[in-house]
Order: C-alpha cells, then sequence, then structure tokens
C-alpha cells in the first residue's frame, strides 16, 4: 500500500475549549485520537526549512509573550510528513493576516500545502452534521 494514500490524523497537542470553558467538539476529537495524532513528534529540520521560506517567518507573532504558539509547529509537521510521501493538509479557521503576522492558511499557501477549514473537515469526516453549535 502506498503511504501516499494512507491518511493519518496527526497534529499538535492542543486544548480547545469555547467560550464558557467546556471542552468542545474539536477539543474531544482531538483527545480521542492524541495517540494517532502524536506518533510523528517534531520536526526541527522541517520547522527551520519552513521558517526559511520567503514570508513564512511572519507567522510567528512578535508580540506574544509566554509559551510558543502551535502554527510554525502544525505548518513544519505537515512539511515534514508531505516530504516523507504522506498525504497532509491543515486545518484551521486561522485565515486574517495583519501588517505584523500572516495567518497559517496563507503560510500553508507560500509553502504549498493544503489548507481545509474546520466545518469543511468534520462535514466529510462525517464527525458532524448539524448546525454549528447543535
Amino acid at each position: 500500500m502506498s503511504h501516499a494514500r494512507e491518511e493519518h490524523a496527526t497534529s499538535v497537542t492542543s486544548t480547545y475549549s469555547d467560550k464558557s470553558g467546556k471542552r468542545d467538539l474539536l477539543y474531544q476529537w482531538a483527545k480521542q485520537h492524541a495517540q494517532q495524532a502524536t506518533q510523528h513528534g517534531t520536526s526541527h529540520a522541517a520547522l527551520r526549512e519552513v521558517l526559511a521560506v520567503e514570508g513564512v517567518a511572519q507567522l510567528l507573532d512578535p508580540d506574544k509573550a509566554g509559551a510558543e504558539e502551535a502554527d510554525p509547529y502544525v505548518l513544519a509537521l505537515a512539511h515534514h510528513l508531505i516530504g516523507i510521501g504522506l498525504f497532509a493538509r491543515v486545518i484551521t479557521e486561522d485565515r486574517v493576516n495583519t501588517p505584523d503576522k500572516i495567518a497559517l492558511a496563507s503560510a500553508c499557501g507560500i509553502v504549498g500545502i493544503p489548507v481545509v477549514p474546520v466545518r469543511a473537515f468534520l462535514l466529510n469526516r462525517q464527525i458532524w452534521a448539524g448546525a454549528w453549535g447543535k
């Protein structure tokens, strides 16, 4: 079987919460798939490669203090998976660019990684089939 046709749920470990602090559908899905989703770890070489691409370093938020953002690692992981012959896409709603920072979807476009909105992914996988919030 070709690795290019196999699909794996892979993500950077994150906590998703709605405004009330309750764990939402995205969090529940990520938690359910945690073992499979973290099987590839972090490729620091892939991180250096994607951040070296013109414009991609603007993915980093210059005003962000504290913990590092996941976005560069998500981009690097997708780049790494494609580099080893696996299919990868980034699932995100981050599409807003500012003068100092580009959105994850924009960085993916620069590097050539497919991007899918969360709702479209959930509908496609039949994880969610109704109005948002129901």
